[in-house]
This record gives C-alpha cells, structure tokens and sequence, in this order.
C-alpha cells in the first residue's frame, strides 16, 4: 500500500486529500497529514490560555481530522438525517455565550441532547467539559478572562484531553480519532506547548500566530519566524520532540509520496519545516517529492511570488529534489517560477478559484509519480496472485481485488492453473468481460468469454511422463502431484518446504539437471523444465502476438525478487506492486486519464 504524507496547515491541503479519497478511495492509499500545533489565534487561543499556556494549539489537528471525517463518511453525510451529520453538526458546532457560565450551561446540555453518543462517550465529553471550566470545585481564573465569541466546542473537548494527558496533543489526537471513528492519521510534528512569534523586514516583531496570519504588508513582508516556550525563550523544537506512540522521522523515512500542501506559509508550514532534523528526515527519504505552489497570495506573504517562496521554503528543504506543481491559473506571480526548479504545471482549478480541484491535481501528481509513459502503452500484461488479487484477504482487500479484476486491462500471466484462475475469474469478473488468460507460467491460453480457445502455447518444455511417477512413487508426494499443461508438475499441500526443495531436487539429478524444482504459492512446490520460466514465456506470447517492447507494459509483485525477476531483462517497461492496494491505485489512474484514445471497455478486453 502506497504511504502517503503531506505536510499542511488547518485547510491547504483539504484539495490534496479529497483528491486521493475521489480518485482511489479511502483503504488504497495510507495517508498521514502532518502538522505543527502552534496556533494561537481565536478560541485556540483562548483555550491555551486557560490552560496557561502549557498545551499546544488544537486547531489545525482538529481541522484535519475533520476533513478525514467527511472524506470517509461523504456518502452519509449526503442525508441530514443520517447519524453521521448529526455527529458531524455536533463536532462543527461554534456558539457565543454572554458569561462563561452560560456557555458551560448550553455546552453540557448539547452533550446530553447528542442521543447516539454511548453513555460511556457521553460522560467522556461531559468530564473534558468540566476539566476546562473546573479545577477541583472551583471555576478556573483563567476562565474568567475569556470572551466566549464565536467559540469551538471541540477545541474545548481537545484543550483538555490534552491537558489531561500531561500537555500532550498528540494523545488527545488519538483519543479524538477513536471518538468519531476516524484513522489516527493525523499526525504532529512535535508536541510541545510552543508560540510563534515572527520579524519583518524593518525589524518590527510580531507576537501572535493570529497577527501573523492577516499580516498583509507588501512595503514590510515578513522576513522570519521563530518558537518561544511558555518562559519566552526562544526555542528550537526537534523533529518528533514530545511524542509517544509513533515515530514522525520513521513515517516520513517510509513514504513512497511527500506532498508540501499549498497554505499559509508563514504561519502553518515553514514552523514544521524549521524543525531540528526536519530537513535531514525528508532528504534521506527515498520518496517521490512535491510542493504545491499557492493559488492566490495568502496575507502572510502578500507581495511574494513564486521564486520567493521557493527560496524561503528552500532555507529548510532541499528542493533540487522535489517537484513544483504549479497551476496555470494561478495568479500572475505564483506562476512564474525560473528553470532551477523541476515543475508540473497543470489546469488544476476554475479561473480565480482560491482552492485547487482536487481530481485534476492529484491526477496530475500521480500521473508525475508513476511516469507519464506507463499510461500510454498499447498491451498490457499482469500477474494475479498478489496483483490483481489476493485470497487471504478479506472484506475491503476483496472488494479491491474484485475491483482489479473488473479494471485491469489487457492480459493475465500467471503460474496458477487454468482452474484456479477460471474458478476467480468467473466468480468475481462481470459476465461480458472477454479476458484473454495465460495459465501455468504463461504456457496455457484461454478466453474466458466464452470460456474457449484452450491451447499450449509451445511443446518446447513439456515433462517427461516418468518425472511423475517418480515423484508419485515416492510415499511422502503420493497423491499430492498434479501435472499442469504438460509443463508444471504441482506437488502440494507441503509444510518445510525447503527440506522438500531439497530432497525433489536429489530425486531429479538422474535427468542430469534437465529438471528443477521452486517453491510456488503459500503451500506448493513446482516441478518445471530447468529453462521454463514466465519470463521465457512472456517472450513467446509477444512473439505470437506480435508484440512490440516498447508498447507492452507488465505489471507483477515479485519483478524485484521472484518468478517475476527475469522479466526485467526483456527490455520492456515493468511496474512492481507490492500488493493489490499498489495495483489499485495504478489501475484507477489509468481508468481516469485513459490509454491512447481507448474506452475504459475497450481497455478491458483481452
């Protein structure tokens, strides 16, 4: 499964998640969103106030994983009446009170009112409520001091099972996720209770992240940001600083895709990429790398085109590394960018759209990420097991499997038999479906509508008769040997393989190395001729087919190290999965840009 992670502040990069979420769904890609919590403007604000500054600011973790809560339940969402709109209506609710006692009031009787809330959950929200209004039986001072305008209650709910976990945001994160029913994919950069503070260019400095935001100054940009602690002194956070549970450093290392969202620079990005060890964790990731340029010009960087925010963000990124996408309707001076750069332009919103649409620009990254040229072949081929399907899996890993098998198109190479694939085949592709099947190693072809045209493709590796009576003579393969197109001998079940990889290849030294033995699937052994094998048959099917290198494409999960490896050799393009998550998500890109003109019917046909 692709690893997704993208740096962002509160909304940046909602185009970037929606955009995943529409185009392969919400189990074929794992996404993380990383954040800072250094917000402190309006009720987050207000909330680290009454907690005297010692939690982090909630607001853009809690924006994130309310943007994971629509994507995943989008569909319900649709009816009003629905339990997860009125979930979603209760977690959005902002209301002002005149006294904090009146909002302490209409808050717990809200609570109370939410009936699909389990008792357990209920009496949970109820204790977070009174823990930010009440220390012991007395009202918090800090309270008092607060203006309950436009406030968040969920903020609340965050502020103190944060307060509770010792000052930890990242624990109420998952206490949160676990509430709404959510992945804890959201994850924090570091979890120290920190403030940003920021300098312009005529020395003036800016107190308040919420200043800093609306800042707005062309004639005095803002030069600089820096962290303070609750001691105002300046402070240097460390990448993953303060976190339990999970390893930021070791989530971006893994990443197949680093995605910097577009947003406000100033104040949501560059205080996550100025962390000790950010720079140095994204550089020796070996992921594909992207940073989204802005739409419009957000009020902290008014006046900054292009090439400027690449050089400020180039301060903490190595950027000869990464991709710019950059939309051609954007305004003026966010799409002028110079030649140091690799770019990835692209029509990615309406003209004048503040935010990118998200098909058109995840499409396009995507597109970038896999090689534009694997989408523009003429004949593709794919394996099954681990490919397309895998029957070890179970509800979404079917559903995904049953998708492939309705998406792929071209061909399947296979090492199964002719009535495993025909059993999978008809059972889970749609009826009009005419798929053409190459079955034990490629040297079986059939076409599954109608189910016809059942032939070997060469005699040329064929297994002498007596290769099965030897084995079927020997007590421990005794009734387990069947023989699969004259060309595989399938000995199975086996448990301790490689000793039974051993001892068959002693009973076969008397063909003088003629014949060799594999381990194959979960719990057999294949018998073959010493020179058979896919990548020798792939090279007959072209050759029958009158294939041409450079327009087949194969797609397989052991291209790295398996059955699949010599197929690389054939000097023709290859794509390795890992699993049918991986394949997924390629076939759904294909299906979306399309290949050279073909409907997504005509992809489909064998």
């Amino acid at each position: 499964m692709y690893k997704v992670v993208i740096f962002c502040g509160g909304s940046g990069s909602i185009a970037i998640q929606q955009g995943f979420a529409q185009l392969f769904g919400a189990d074929a890609v794992r996404l993380y969103s990383v954040v800072n919590a250094f917000d402190n403007g309006l009720s987050t604000g207000a909330c680290r106030k009454v907690f005297s500054g010692q939690i982090p600011g909630p607001s853009d973790l809690r924006k994130n994983q309310f943007t994971q809560y629509e994507i995943r339940y989008a569909k319900q969402l649709e009816n009003q009446e629905s339990l997860e709109a009125k979930r979603y209506s209760f977690m959005t609710l902002r209301f002002s009170a005149g006294s904090y006692e009146a909002y302490y009031q209409k808050a717990e009787r809200l609570i109370v009112e939410q009936d699909y809330l389990t008792k357990k959950e209920s009496e949970r929200l109820r204790r977070l409520l009174r823990y930010f209004f009440y220390e012991g039986d007395q009202i918090r001072e800090t309270v008092r001091q607060i203006q309950f305008e436009n406030f968040s209650l969920f903020n609340i709910f965050y502020a103190s099972a944060a307060a509770l976990s010792g000052g930890s945001l990242s624990a109420a994160a998952s206490e949160m996720a676990a509430l709404i029913s959510i992945p804890d994919n959201v994850l924090l950069i570091s979890d120290k209770s920190l403030f940003l503070h920021a300098r312009t260019k005529s020395g003036h400095i800016i107190e308040d992240e919420g200043e800093i935001v609306c800042w707005n100054d062309p004639d005095d940009k803002i030069v600089h940001v820096f962290l303070t602690d609750t001691g105002q002194n300046i402070y240097q956070p460390v990448t993953g600083e303060g976190i339990t549970g999970y390893d930021v450093s070791e989530v971006i290392a893994e990443a197949d895709l680093i995605i910097c969202s577009s947003g406000t620079q100033w104040s949501s990005l560059i205080p996550t990429y100025m962390h000790s060890g950010f720079r140095e964790a994204v550089s020796r990731s070996g992921a594909k790398k992207y940073l989204v340029m802005n739409n419009r010009e957000d009020d902290d960087m008014y006046g900054t085109d292009a090439e400027e925010i690449c050089g400020l963000a180039g301060r903490y990124l190595d950027l000869s590394s990464f991709t710019i996408v950059i939309n051609n309707r954007a305004s003026e001076g966010l799409r002028s960018i110079s030649s140091d750069y690799r770019v990835l332009y692209g029509d990615f919103s309406s003209p004048g759209a503040f935010r990118h649409d998200p098909l058109p620009l995840v499409t396009a990254i995507m597109e970038d990420y896999f090689g534009r040229e694997l989408f523009h072949k003429k004949q593709y081929m794919f394996d099954l097991d681990g490919t397309l399907w895998d029957a070890s899996l179970k509800e979404a890993g079917e559903r995904t499997g049953v998708e492939n098998l309705n998406l792929f198109p071209g061909r399947i190479v296979s090492g199964n038999s002719r009535e495993h694939l025909g059993h999978i085949l008809n059972r889970y592709c749609r009826q009009n479906r005419n798929i053409a099947v190459y079955c034990d190693y490629g040297n079986t072809q059939f076409q599954t509508d109608p189910w016809k045209q059942i032939r070997c493709l060469t005699d040329r590796y064929d297994l002498e008769a007596s290769v099965s009576g030897l084995l079927e003579s020997q007590p421990e393969y005794r009734g387990k040997c069947k023989l699969r197109g004259g060309v595989v001998l399938t000995i199975r079940p086996l448990t301790d393989r490689e000793k039974h990889l051993k001892n068959i290849r002693v009973l076969l030294r008397g063909y003088h190395g003629k014949y060799t033995g594999k381990i194959a699937g979960k719990t057999s052994i294949d018998v073959t001729h010493a020179q058979f094998s896919k990548a020798g048959m792939v090279s007959i099917i072209m050759e029958r087919e009158r294939i041409l290198p450079e327009d087949l494409l194969y797609v397989g999960n052991e291209l790295q190290e398996g059955n699949e490896k010599e197929i690389t050799g054939l000097g023709i393009q290859t794509l390795q999965v890992r699993d049918i998550y991986e394949c997924n998500v390629f076939l759904k890109l294909l299906r979306r840009l399309g290949q050279a003109g073909m409907s997504v019917k005509e992809m489909g046909e064998g």
